[in-house]
């Protein structure tokens, strides 16, 4: 099972959304997408939101990026992620980290 944020079913769904208004996408892909997304074992779990933006100033980031960082710190757990600098970030901050491959 994997861990994430809240926040990442609806920062799924919006990028599914954002692939359908740039035409990347048709409405059959987006459901396709998301029925997939929903077979994912992902355990969600809440955030210090509050914490999550202090790190998000300090290191210049989103706050969508400082969610997931904020879990991987508070869990003790190893981030897996393809974004560079997200994978950058959490060295940054001396937490583990796993590359995903595409």
């Amino acid at each position: 099972m994997l861990l994430a944020p809240g926040s990442v079913p609806w920062e799924v769904g919006n990028a599914l959304i954002a692939g359908f208004r740039r035409k990347r996408l048709n409405a059959r892909q987006v459901g396709d997408a998301w029925a997939f997304f929903e077979r994912i074992p992902l355990r969600l779990l809440p955030i210090a939101v509050a914490k999550a933006l202090e790190l998000a100033e300090q290191i210049g980031l989103y706050a969508y990026d400082a969610y997931i960082l904020e879990a991987v710190r508070t869990r003790r757990v190893p981030l897996l992620t393809t974004d560079k600098r997200l994978r950058a970030a959490a060295a940054g901050l001396g937490l583990e980290v796993w590359e995903a491959t595409r």
